[in-house]
């Protein structure tokens, strides 16, 4: 069943996509219709287009970033070609600064509920979280400053910003591992991997389990509902892909995982799900993902929440004859995703 709006219509979506700055128009355009991804967009994306064309659902894509100020006329004119009633922005990076400028013009011009405003999501950079989310009973969002390259030296910005080591070093717009480097004391900052322009620095976190090993958990929000996504349990703190083939090898541990996907989301007061989804509403995004840990003490250790979410795209994954991958509840995300969007709509006369 496809979701309607309240006049019992499909209304059709305008889906906004983020260039990456400094990119041309053509090229971003080729990349997003090759379904391949677009840094700095939610990869949902790739999963969500295929979705809404296999149920006939109506929708549009306006590309933003790409070229100069949005002005009234030239918004308006876009808008009359996409002709859609809701506005569904898909930008999910903060650094994607020209994009999310455009769309936030276009915000204002165009007069349609907005789905994940560009307000919200360009709040969710790694240090603005960081103090956003600090001092919350249960929940550590560990300190992260952002550092750029100039009259301080990345150790004295350290100090400075009262950071404790070991420390993570990030690349802007990084996630998960790319790039990502542990530096354990001041000493080793030469050492480490070459970060041109600056990094995130973030305080390391020590979140093993009480088994020793180290697990992190991600769960999606949309339609102000949790879905649970994925358990990566490994014997080493940077937690990857290759943690699949650890579980492999320990039964148990994707027995483990399978047990908490499978569980019902709980939003008693104080329970680990509540205080996920206060952090979603707090931070005012319509759909999101979070990873965090769940060290012994009962804090939620946070790593990052934000609106990049990642669907594994079913069709890839039956290709490769792999399904390891493929969590189970994409349609079930989407539809609440679908029916939250059409319900920003107004009926018509």
């Amino acid at each position: 069943m496809t979701a309607a709006g309240r006049n019992g219509r499909r209304p059709k979506l305008v889906l906004a996509v983020g260039a990456p700055d400094g990119m041309s128009f053509g090229e971003a355009t080729r990349r997003f219709n090759g379904l391949k991804g677009l840094h700095g967009n939610s990869g949902i994306t790739t999963t969500l287009l295929p979705w809404l064309q296999e149920r006939g659902h109506p929708y549009a894509v306006m590309m933003f970033g790409s070229r100069g100020q949005l002005g009234p006329e030239a918004a308006r004119r876009a808008l009359e070609r996409a002709g859609g009633r809701v506005l569904v922005n898909l930008i999910c990076e903060p650094h994607l600064s020209r994009a999310l400028q455009q769309v936030a013009r276009f915000e204002l011009e165009a007069d349609l509920p907005m789905v994940n405003p560009s307000w919200a999501v360009a709040a969710t950079t790694r240090p603005l979280i960081a103090r956003r989310l600090a001092h919350q009973a249960g929940v550590r969002a560990p300190h992260c400053t952002s550092y750029r390259a100039g009259a301080l030296s990345l150790a004295e910005h350290i100090a400075e910003h009262g950071h404790r080591y070991p420390v993570l070093l990030r690349p802007p717009g990084k996630h998960g591992s790319v790039g990502l480097v542990r530096v354990d004391d001041a000493g080793a900052i030469s050492r480490a991997t070459a970060l041109p322009g600056g990094c995130t620095v973030t305080d390391f976190v020590d979140f093993r389990s009480a088994d020793g090993l180290w697990r992190k958990y991600r769960m999606v929000y949309a339609g102000d509902r949790l879905f649970r996504r994925h358990v990566l349990t490994d014997r080493a703190w940077n937690l990857t892909r290759a943690a699949r083939g650890f579980m492999q090898d320990h039964p148990e541990l994707a027995a483990e995982e399978q047990a908490w996907i499978t569980s019902p989301v709980t939003l008693q007061s104080g329970s680990v799900e509540a205080r996920v989804l206060h952090q979603f509403r707090a931070l005012q995004l319509d759909f999101g993902a979070i990873d965090f840990a769940l060290p012994p003490g009962g804090d939620i250790v946070v790593f990052e929440i934000n609106a990049c979410v990642q669907l594994t795209n079913r069709l890839d994954a039956d290709a490769a004859g792999d399904r390891r991958y493929f969590e189970a509840n994409n349609d079930e995300i989407l539809e609440a995703l679908l029916e939250a969007i059409c319900s920003r709509v107004a009926p018509t006369t």
